[in-house]
């Protein structure tokens, strides 16, 4: 079997198989399950008398390089393709495997509903998931602020804790603004706050969500990130959670400062083991509704149209969590939780990369029983 990855373009021969995350683990996977892997960009992926083709590299873990080869056979795709960079191939590529019955995961329709973060609340809410209030058009921003006191504006479509702003209503008459760079801070009129945000966004390209208060004395910005995969069988299975802590950032977000740790760990310390044990538990339900959420507001895509999903965490003091946000792309693969070195995360950062392509080759042979 042909395991093909959809990345972005070389324009030279990559650098050392070694030396790119998540190469080796996937390519010792590949070859254990007596398949070939090639890593190609949707440039390099072509039709030829009904059947999908591709040219790209192929790594030799036995000698640390790369070969350039062509013409191979198209049997599963995972895509890591990042969307922004041709679109218009991605689909073209989705669209044939779609055509051939090809296993092609994270599907792009998955992926535009995960980064449409309006679009995603709607889903989860209409579902029952806990999610954060949000509001989508200007007018309604002002009187959610006044009840809420406090919130995050953030781009509809954005990633990475990248453009998002901390907004409080300090009085009736005063909106203070922080961000989205660090000692960034503004001071509008509410009033006039309608009209900052003309100045700044577009509408409809922006969301406000309410700020959920964080659980930890002393830490201005906490959240939880879970990476959810299939398996060989295609069951969900998760990996070990992440916590972002901040001191002085709302927005916790290992990109913008944020400290990254295992949730388990900073959970014991700060609650107890029980409260880990129940709080690790619903965490769990929460995620796992979301999920089936999800997947049912696409009843077209098939099991191997999506084999993974991050999802992004809030806990308040309460001990309530709130789902925030979901990734259709997620990239971290657990590399912070290995950087302990500990046995089961160094595993389980090992597993992320390779239980995809377990997932699409089940997939793959569950087509061809059918």
């Amino acid at each position: 079997m042909n395991f093909v990855i959809l990345v972005k373009s070389y324009e030279k021969t990559p650098g050392a198989p070694q030396d790119i995350p998540g190469v080796l683990p996937v390519a010792e996977w590949v070859h254990n399950a007596r398949g070939a892997l090639v890593y190609a960009s949707p440039s390099d992926v072509y039709l030829h008398e009904g059947r999908l083709f591709c040219n790209g590299w192929c790594p030799d873990i036995s000698k640390n390089t790369w070969e350039w080869n062509e013409g191979i056979p198209v049997d599963v795709m995972y895509n890591r393709f990042p969307r922004r960079r041709d679109p218009e191939g991605l689909d073209r590529v989705a669209q044939s495997c779609d055509t051939l019955g090809i296993p092609f995961a994270n599907h792009p329709d998955f992926r535009a509903l995960a980064r449409d973060k309006w679009q995603t609340v709607q889903v989860l809410r209409d579902a029952g998931v806990t999610v954060p209030e949000t509001v989508l058009a200007w007018k309604d921003v002002p009187d959610a602020l006044q009840r809420w006191g406090r919130a995050f504006l953030k781009p509809r479509y954005g990633a990475f804790g990248e453009d998002v702003y901390v907004l409080t209503q300090e009085n009736h008459s005063s909106i203070h603004i922080e961000g989205p760079t660090a000692g960034a801070v503004q001071h509008v009129a509410t009033e006039a706050f309608t009209d900052w945000l003309g100045a700044h966004f577009v509408e409809h390209d922006i969301v406000v969500q309410c700020a959920i208060a964080p659980p930890l004395q002393g830490r201005k910005g906490f959240a939880v990130r879970t990476l959810w995969q299939r398996d060989e069988t295609l069951a969900w299975q998760s990996y070990p959670r992440v916590a972002r802590v901040s001191n002085d950032d709302a927005v916790a977000n290992v990109d913008r400062g944020a400290s990254a740790m295992p949730l388990r760990e900073c959970l014991v310390q700060e609650f107890g083991v029980e409260e880990a044990d129940a709080l690790e538990k619903t965490a769990s339900a929460l995620e796992r509704q979301a999920i089936n959420a999800l997947l049912a507001a696409l009843p077209s895509l098939s099991s191997g149209s999506v084999v993974e999903m991050g999802m992004d965490l809030l806990l308040d003091p309460e001990h309530r969590w709130w789902l925030l946000e979901v990734n259709g792309f997620p990239q971290g693969r657990l590399r912070y939780l290995a950087r302990f070195a500990q046995p089961e995360f160094v595993a389980a950062h090992h597993r992320a990369h390779c239980s995809p392509l377990a997932a699409l080759k089940a997939a793959s042979l569950h087509n061809i029983i059918q």
